[in-house]
């Protein structure tokens, strides 16, 4: 489920990137990646993401699919509270362009 909104909203998010309104409006983001983790053993799957840098220098995880884990796993989140309450620190974390 996850990968698939990789293709998704790829369009629609490199319009951000690139700073072009999107549905009228504009967010001031410096870049997006595709994320992809192991979760921690509570869930243990591998999961997809987005990494999100804004030119204010915030780094958040925008997590469009993450509600099959449950309600409290947030649709945005800091990057540092993301990886430490949902990311295995024992795998790998691969970031690449969209």
């Amino acid at each position: 489920m996850c990968e698939i909104s990789h293709v998704v909203l790829a369009e629609s998010l490199r319009a951000v990137e690139q700073g072009r309104s999107y549905k009228g409006c504009r967010v001031n983001v410096r870049g997006i990646f595709k994320l992809r983790f192991t979760t921690i053993r509570k869930y243990n799957d591998l999961h997809c993401a987005f990494l999100v840098i804004f030119h204010a220098g915030g780094l958040y995880v925008f997590d469009p699919t993450g509600i099959q884990f449950g309600p409290d796993w947030p649709l945005l989140s800091p990057f540092r509270e993301d990886s430490d309450a949902k990311m295995d620190p024992n795998s790998p974390i691969e970031v690449r362009r969209l």
